[in-house]
């Protein structure tokens, strides 16, 4: 981001976000999304772009199947949340989640690297609800929940 963006930082956090830049400054750990484009972003700058909601919201769809309300969510994270930590420096980070509320795959998430498979998988798993199946992702990847919930299914 660029420095157009001033905010006040509040004097009881300067010691602890001099710290932090102090520790890693050519490192970026925080994305913001600027018209669809992932963005690296200082802390500060995510902190405030975070604060609205609507910022992180990709696609938001509720159905009602089985008559149940399911609300399939997907949003930008923000941070990476890639917990493969070997090479971090040459991947690109897994930014965006799905989620499930509610129906057959209630909390089940999946990941993304980019805006535009976060959107496939936004849709197919609203269609997977639909048709009351365990989506078949051909990208993406299954959140950490998904395996530790299964190993005691």
């Amino acid at each position: 981001m660029n420095d157009e963006y001033e905010y006040p930082i509040p004097p009881e956090l300067q010691p602890w976000l001099q710290a932090q830049q102090a520790q890693q400054p050519n490192h970026r750990h925080y994305y913001i999304l600027i018209n669809g484009k992932i963005t690296p972003a200082t802390l500060l700058e995510w902190v405030y772009w975070f604060e609205d909601p609507t910022n992180r919201q990709i696609e938001n769809t509720t159905i009602n199947h089985n008559q149940q309300n399911v609300t399939i969510s997907t949003v930008f994270l923000g941070i990476n949340h890639d917990l493969n930590f070997t090479d971090l420096a040459n991947k690109r980070p897994i930014l965006f989640e799905t989620m499930v509320f509610g129906g057959h795959l209630d909390q089940f998430q999946w990941r993304y690297r980019t805006l535009g498979e976060a959107k496939q998988g936004h849709y197919e798993l609203v269609t997977a609800v639909q048709e009351n199946r365990t989506p078949h992702m051909q990208w993406g990847q299954e959140g950490f929940w998904n395996l530790f919930r299964q190993m005691f299914e």
